[in-house]
């Protein structure tokens, strides 16, 4: 599904960059491994966090805007 979702999102004619926000938590290896796979850029932070997860990507990555 995932994979499908970035598919859709590359096509956006108004998106400059797309990031995907996952957590460090070992269950979510294999979404970092899919957005290495399809060259997507993968911010991993907090699992129970997920307001600080968004907060540090956005933080990095410096967007005009966040979706989520």
């Amino acid at each position: 599904m995932l994979e499908r979702q970035i598919e859709r999102l590359r096509r956006a004619r108004r998106m400059d960059a797309l990031v995907v926000a996952t957590s460090v938590d070992a269950s979510d290896d294999a979404i970092a491994a899919l957005c290495g796979s399809l060259n997507v850029e993968c911010f991993r932070g907090s699992l129970e966090d997920v307001l600080d997860r968004f907060c540090q990507a956005a933080r990095r990555f410096a967007p005009r805007a966040v979706v989520a």
